[in-house]
């Protein structure tokens, strides 16, 4: 049902957090085809405090969480950047995604999903560690 919803808007923007950048190096999804089963036509934005919250989770972090910030970063340079002045990326994704038309907001962040929700902006989100989900009417 959400694919024949969305299927008739063309290009879906989706814009992504740091924790949905994280999630094929902790679960081993394919985000692309994930959510092309899920949209069809889609276009990634990342705003660029996203970007800058995973050099931080790069420089300040050990291990795993040190390998999976470096192999994110390296993921962003396949999508769009999205100028932001904001230092909150929460707060640069529900504004974002307020002024793109036809835009949902990928995230894994439960917080973040809440406050997506009370906005009434639609959001894409992890389930069961294989498969993404989506929540909302476009705009």
């Amino acid at each position: 049902m959400a694919i024949d919803r969305l299927r008739k808007h063309k290009i879906i923007k989706v814009i992504f957090d740091t924790s949905i950048l994280l999630t094929p190096f902790e679960f081993s999804i394919n985000i692309d085809f994930e959510l092309e089963k899920l949209l069809g036509s889609f276009e990634v934005f990342i705003p660029t405090c996203v970007i800058e919250e995973l050099k931080t989770l790069s420089e300040k972090t050990t291990g795993k969480k040190k390998r999976n910030a470096n192999a994110a970063l390296k993921l962003v340079e396949k999508y769009k950047t999205i100028e932001c002045k904001h230092r909150e990326p929460d707060k640069a994704l529900i504004e974002i995604a307020k002024k793109l038309p036809k835009a949902i907001v990928a995230t894994n962040d439960t917080e973040l999903i809440q406050k997506l929700r009370s906005r009434n902006i639609p959001v894409i989100y992890l389930r069961g560690k294989n498969r993404f989900v989506l929540e909302g009417e476009l705009r």
